[in-house]
């Protein structure tokens, strides 16, 4: 099975999102999130429900015409973060799944913040090690541990 691949077909909200690895300078850690794993009136609202993922994510909206764009929205959307943050000029990652692209960036901050996390989100935490990240961890989020190993020295 390649990297990526499950042995069931994953279905996704479009042809094309974004997202961002969300990352503090000052304790050179990370933002892991929890996905919510409740539905919402009886309707799972987020894929991979549960699972703990290393990316703030999103669909890419007809409106948004280039997937920095979508990070820079979902980033403020679903931590309502208000400081000052930079996201990498070129992309860390892209997921080609048939005809879905998943596009992924980094977003640095100067340190640790306490994010606002909206209803996509249930639960937090900052690592500063790969081992750290909960189970069951998203199936994005651990195709993209080679890459984080090799480019954070983790």
């Amino acid at each position: 099975m390649k990297a990526g691949e499950s042995d069931s077909p994953r279905s996704y909200f479009g042809k094309a999102a974004a997202g961002a690895i969300v990352y503090a300078k000052k304790e050179k850690a990370f933002l892991v999130l929890q996905r919510q794993k409740d539905t919402i009136d009886g309707w799972k609202k987020v894929k991979e429900a549960g699972t703990w993922s290393i990316v703030v994510s999103g669909k890419v909206d007809d409106s948004d015409k280039w997937p920095k764009v979508t990070v820079r929205r979902e980033f403020k959307e679903e931590l309502r973060y208000t400081g000052q943050f930079k996201i990498s000029e070129k992309p860390f990652d892209v997921f080609e799944d048939g005809d879905f692209v998943f596009t992924t960036f980094v977003i640095t901050v100067d340190e640790i913040f306490e994010p606002k996390l909206n209803w996509e989100h249930s639960a937090y935490v900052w690592v500063t090690s790969l081992k750290e990240i909960p189970n069951p961890v998203h199936f994005g989020t651990k195709r993209l541990f080679q890459k984080l190993k090799t480019r954070f020295k983790l």
